[in-house]
């Protein structure tokens, strides 16, 4: 399972990294800043205990990047992560409990 989970946020296709990239890109377009998406890569956890899968951008050198419409620069470390999602995976177990103590009740379950 944890194998399935990595690679559907670490994809070969770099989809999560590139969804993660435009999050940046947004910021220079909209907020005119300077982020050069070259300096990060994508980084991502998870923990099969919690289910919890995270996913960083993690600067690939020390850089100070310049956000115009706030008059503010941040700088950023060298290997400093940029907590960018949390994404929780949960079983059928756990989701007919979690419904269940909520007031609710599965119809059906959907899987691949």
């Amino acid at each position: 399972m944890a194998e399935i989970i990595i690679k559907a946020y670490d994809d070969p296709y770099g989809q999560t990294r590139k969804f993660n990239l435009n999050h940046l890109a947004r910021l220079n377009s909209e907020l005119d800043a300077d982020f050069n998406l070259t300096k990060f890569e994508h980084h991502t956890t998870y923990s099969p205990v919690s289910g919890y899968l995270k996913s960083y951008l993690v600067s690939k050198e020390h850089q100070t990047v310049n956000i115009r419409s706030l008059g503010q620069l941040f700088v950023f470390e060298r290997w400093e992560p940029v907590f960018m999602e949390l994404s929780r995976k949960f079983d059928i177990t756990t989701m007919e409990s979690l419904a269940f103590r909520h007031g609710f009740s599965i119809v059906k379950h959907f899987t691949d």
